[in-house]
């Protein structure tokens, strides 16, 4: 969970938005780490979690055709 934090915080301090991938064998230390954003007050879609294993789910959002740059 130490190394999650340390990736997120300097992001979003910038003000950026994240999305965590975690193993897909412990997704619930990163799925605890979005419930307590959202306890903090941090806006819905802008730290978001992508649990799942990383062939079908990484591909899914890979091919997601709405975003922008």
């Amino acid at each position: 969970m130490y190394m999650a934090f340390w990736k997120i915080a300097p992001a979003l301090i910038m003000g950026n938005t994240v999305v965590l991938k975690p193993a897909s064998v412990t997704p619930l230390s990163a799925l605890i780490i979005a419930e307590a954003a959202k306890a903090a007050g941090i806006p819905d879609g802008v730290l978001n979690v992508l649990p799942g294993p990383a062939p079908s789910s990484g591909k899914s959002f890979a091919l997601i055709r709405t975003w922008t740059r």
